[in-house]
């Protein structure tokens, strides 16, 4: 570490309702100021980075890496964009690799749940995106979304993944609210006591509910106009 240059792990800048409360004082920039830390990704290593805020920042968990929002009922996590443009995304790859999110409020951005990851969010509102998929589950192990909303975006899109989706509001989509593409034979999609606004389920290819071909398999869904 220099005077430069900082690792996520050696330093932080703490927010409360936007306003930065407390930096370490390691940290050359001075207070209010965004600061750079090394890396753009999180892997093995532990460098992480969300730069100094603003269109294209992405937080990323690599080659096996974690990432854990942890916030409360009470006191989410939010992430959001500081100015105009989206930031653009937190994700997961790889084996191992995990992302779980509980109590956040994210918005102008995306999360996206990638090759061999697995990828958990519950009690959180994901929202106001300009991304094509606001969530994305990509060839992950497994994705997992209960008592979520997600509003004012494109889709959500799951692609080859096991998915189970519980308890969550879909509204204001402007594709399909929930778009589930090249299921693996067999795999069991579940959306279970769901609501979805103005939109509708998306299943393209052999993905017919129940289908004897082995696509997946969907339960308890509800549509509201």
């Amino acid at each position: 570490m220099n005077a430069d240059s900082l690792d996520y792990d050696d330093a932080c800048i703490v927010f409360l309702d936007g306003e930065e409360v407390y930096r370490s004082p390691n940290i050359p920039a001075a207070t209010g100021t965004p600061y750079a830390f090394d890396e753009e990704t999180l892997s093995s290593n532990h460098e992480a980075s969300a730069g100094s805020g603003g269109a294209g920042v992405s937080i990323r968990a690599s080659d096996g890496g974690h990432i854990d929002l942890a916030g409360t009922g009470a006191q989410p996590v939010v992430m959001r964009s500081p100015g105009s443009g989206d930031w653009n995304e937190l994700s997961a790859t790889g084996a191992g690799g995990t992302l779980t999110i509980r109590h956040a409020n994210i918005s102008g951005g995306r999360v996206r749940f990638l090759s061999d990851a697995t990828g958990l969010a519950e009690d959180s509102w994901f929202h106001d995106s300009g991304a094509s998929s606001i969530i994305h589950a990509s060839a992950a192990t497994s994705a997992t979304l209960r008592r979520c909303r997600v509003s004012n975006y494109g889709e959500a899109l799951f692609q080859i993944t096991l998915t189970t989706i519980e308890e969550c509001l879909f509204e204001g989509a402007t594709a399909d609210a929930v778009d589930f593409d090249s299921a693996p034979s067999g795999s069991v999609i579940s959306v279970q006591n769901c609501t979805i606004v103005d939109s509708d389920i998306g299943l393209h290819g052999s993905e017919k509910p129940g289908g004897a071909d082995g696509g997946p398999i969907l339960t308890r869904w509800s549509r509201s106009f």
